[in-house]
């Protein structure tokens, strides 16, 4: 319950919603700072430069759309309960991602070009907010959301090197409150707008080829191979105009932000019982956050200074922030790993310090059928449930995330994948 004391505005929700995703400065629509996917949160959060397979990926960098379709053409995530943030209000998330894409001309190009789409629905929930006035008197309440829907467009090409684009446009509302004016009148604080993203990846092979089992028909292959893939990443999130709850309000800025690191994949593949099995992969990756707004809505409101934008790395330092995996005032680091074994568990641990922020740990787990699949793929090649083994793959999993600097949260989240159209 919030009171109004001053009878002339309050900011009790946005400053609670402002707070649930802690950052370097205080902007606007916290949802667009809070990181969707229950696997690479375990990761600290780092999917920009790290290829993924996960379908929430192309919210960390739109590119990463086009690199997961490549493979699975039809793939969803879900998550199968709300995500109870852990803090004061105890908001909740709910979240889903769907991926398609397709290949023109077939794997067998000299270079192949990929495109795909991607579609995510992701909510923040406070709950309803009742005011009242000094007396006691309610004066209205408002169930207090944001939400957004997301658009991506991806591409790819692959000659030796595979690079990725894309474009992600999120449609946004943003509803924290009402603002109280004078007289004790309430005026509803929502707001709708449009925000970009786009990002690039490029995965380079440095021995063998990570993706060559990947492709039909060469699950059983006639050796095991050992491969090891370097990556590039850059993604430019939340470009749009500042948001303004009021007419009566200052405006306040999106959470703009580049991301900048670089991704090592390494990994053997080995053949049991004529199936090819990845045997175990090791993922790390660093990179580098930079919230690109140079003023803060508390600023803004003092000396009426327009919103001002950093540019294309804003204040990253690439030795210090990326080489070195330090955080600093200004950029938020994040280091994170993972290792999976026989294509069925997976473990994962990251870090994240900067931006005024002391380090904060990450973990998470999964537990995938691909493995198992491939196994019964020779015992079950003439029943009608061949089908599943060849191209399903079923995945679980959980992570603990910081949303905010004080408590931990677990999120959760379930990925059904289909290799059907390939």
């Amino acid at each position: 319950m919030h009171k109004n004391n001053s009878y002339i505005l309050t900011f009790v929700n946005l400053i609670i919603l402002s707070c649930i995703s802690f950052a370097q400065h205080e902007t606007a629509v916290p949802i667009l700072k809070i990181p969707a996917s229950p696997f690479l949160n375990g990761m600290a959060a780092v999917g920009t430069a790290l290829p993924t397979s996960d379908e929430f990926g192309f919210s960390y960098n739109p590119a990463q759309l086009a690199y997961n379709t490549r493979f699975t053409p039809l793939a969803a995530h879900f998550y199968p309960v709300n995500i109870e943030i852990s803090s004061r209000n105890k908001p909740t998330l709910k979240g889903s991602a769907f991926n398609i894409g397709f290949i023109i001309g077939g794997r067998r190009w000299k270079m192949p070009i990929n495109f795909a789409l991607g579609y995510m629905s992701f909510e923040l929930d406070m709950g309803e907010v009742v005011y009242n006035d000094t007396t006691g008197n309610e004066l209205g309440r408002i169930l207090s959301n944001e939400y957004y829907d997301a658009f991506a467009l991806a591409m790819g090409v692959k000659y030796w090197v595979e690079f990725y684009a894309g474009l992600n446009y999120k449609y946004v509302t943003s509803q924290p409150g009402y603002v109280v004016l004078p007289g004790n009148k309430l005026q509803n604080a929502r707001e709708r707008f449009g925000a970009w993203d786009y990002g690039f990846l490029v995965l380079i092979p440095i021995i063998g080829d990570q993706n060559k089992m990947r492709n039909p028909g060469d699950q059983i292959r006639p050796k095991s191979h050992p491969f090891v893939n370097f990556s590039l990443g850059y993604s430019k999130s939340n470009i749009g105009d500042e948001v303004r709850y009021s007419d009566i309000l200052p405006a306040n800025p999106l959470p703009r932000s580049a991301k900048l690191g670089y991704g090592l994949t390494a990994g053997y593949d080995f053949v049991i019982k004529k199936a090819l099995i990845r045997l175990v992969q090791f993922d790390w990756s660093v990179q580098a956050n930079d919230l690109l707004s140079n003023i803060t809505p508390s600023s803004i409101a003092l000396n009426g200074s327009s919103i001002d934008y950093q540019g294309f790395l804003g204040d990253i330092n690439i030795y210090r922030n990326i080489i070195s995996a330090r955080g600093d005032n200004k950029v938020e680091s994040r280091l994170g790993f993972s290792i999976e074994l026989g294509e069925v568990l997976r473990y994962s641990q990251g870090y994240f310090e900067g931006g005024g922020l002391e380090k904060r740990t990450t973990r998470g787990f999964a537990i995938r059928t691909k493995g198992i699949f491939k196994l019964l793929r020779r015992r079950y090649t003439r029943t009608w449930y061949s089908f599943i083994i060849d191209n399903l793959d079923l995945r679980y999993f959980t992570s603990t995330y910081h949303v905010n600097k004080d408590h931990k949260s677990r999120f959760h989240g379930i990925s059904l994948q289909l290799r059907v159209f390939n």
